[in-house]
């Protein structure tokens, strides 16, 4: 554990640029500053991601890695419903965030890490913030799999970083390889949650795991933080319970679904959260918001009521025209500062700034987009 000295200078110096502290580490030779810098980095960066341990100035932290990949105090909330017993089973430790928020649902929560730095890290942590329920454990999860006692549920959170340290999105190039584990999983807990790449092909996944239950995209400041696969043990329905953004559906109902279209945009424009965009429910939007699209492959909907309860950002149509020389001209003398969109054209977000020439930022949306029958750039405000 960090001594008084230490935690006092990491209170003395929180958010400083830690370049400038190493290059005057001679002034606190009884410190190791190396250690402290990598402790008061970490601290930059879960300020915003983990605000309840970064209220703690005395936890320490092992590496930067481990910061990169733990999960933020939100999504690491969301997944303590899932706890429906009282033992959890964090095969995959990590910095520990996890198995931290596990532990305030359920009885006891076996955490396991192979690296040593971590776990030691991770037990004192566990100490400072009163988690006594939680168990460290050193070692490899696929060789402790076969003497772990039965769990209520088994998290696991793969690797996404190969040999060479590059990224990797597919379940089968991730360590450990959840498809050859799976049947030991299996004889521990008949629950499994596992924690996937947010760039795993939802259809691909559905299709090589018939055992998964439920599949959760947790979003965050409109971005797709994480994608939660819930297995259960015998579950072979292929056609898992997909949830995001408080909405939920089937992909057979999303097959089945029949969209309508409008010819123009009509008072309000409604763009789909990202964890809804992932997910692929298109045509369900359409109809269950009684909202019509603008185009098969625009992703964009519009009606002339405002539906507080859409599960995206919605905007007020100011204006629009097509996209020519003479009204990118109109528009950009009319605006001057906004935020552009582009979606379904031949150019990009980037391009069509350039096209535009107008400053960044506002209130103000220019989208581009195309319906039905012409290519066009929306002027919209944002309500909501």
């Amino acid at each position: 554990m960090l001594s008084k000295e230490q935690i006092d200078f990491i209170i003395a110096h929180d958010g400083e640029e830690t370049s400038s502290l190493l290059l005057r580490k001679d002034k606190w030779k009884d410190l190791d500053i190396e250690r402290l810098v990598v402790i008061l980095e970490a601290r930059k960066k879960l300020r915003h991601k983990v605000p309840s341990w970064y209220g703690h100035p005395s936890l320490e932290y092992a590496d930067s890695l481990s910061i990169e990949q733990c999960s933020s105090e939100k999504t690491a909330k969301y997944k303590q419903q899932f706890v429906v017993g009282k033992r959890v089973a964090d095969l995959t430790g990590g910095l520990g965030i996890d198995a931290y928020f596990f532990s305030q649902v359920a009885e006891s929560v076996l955490y396991i890490e192979r690296k040593e730095s971590l776990c030691e890290v991770a037990r004192a942590n566990f100490e400072i913030l009163g988690a006594g329920n939680i168990t460290v454990c050193n070692g490899n999860s696929t060789d402790i799999l076969s003497s772990l006692k039965d769990a209520d549920l088994i998290y696991l959170d793969p690797s996404r970083r190969s040999k060479t340290s590059s990224r990797v999105y597919s379940i089968e190039d991730c360590e450990p390889d959840l498809i050859s584990i799976k049947s030991a999983l299996f004889k521990v807990s008949d629950t499994v949650l596992v924690k996937v790449s947010p760039m795993a092909d939802i259809s691909r996944t559905i299709e090589m795991i018939p055992e998964i239950k439920e599949i959760h995209i947790v979003t965050a400041d409109n971005e797709c933080k994480e994608v939660l696969l819930l297995l259960e043990s015998g579950q072979k329905m292929s056609d898992p319970l997909i949830v995001t953004d408080s909405f939920s559906f089937r992909k057979s109902e999303e097959k089945e679904a029949e969209s309508f279209f409008a010819a123009n945009p009509g008072k309000y424009l409604y763009y789909p959260s990202k964890g809804l965009l992932k997910a692929g429910a298109f045509k369900l939007l359409s109809q269950r918001f009684s909202l019509a699209k603008l185009d098969v492959s625009t992703h964009l909907y519009t009606g002339d009521k405002v539906v507080d309860s859409f599960p995206g950002r919605v905007f007020q149509v100011l204006e629009y025209a097509a996209i020519s020389n003479k009204n990118i001209k109109y528009l950009s003398s009319k605006y001057t500062k906004a935020n552009i969109i582009a979606l379904n054209l031949p150019f990009d977000t980037k391009e069509l700034r350039a096209k535009l020439g107008v400053a960044d930022g506002g209130d103000i949306y220019l989208i581009g987009c195309q319906t039905g029958k012409e290519k066009v750039i929306i002027a919209a405000q944002l309500l909501s």
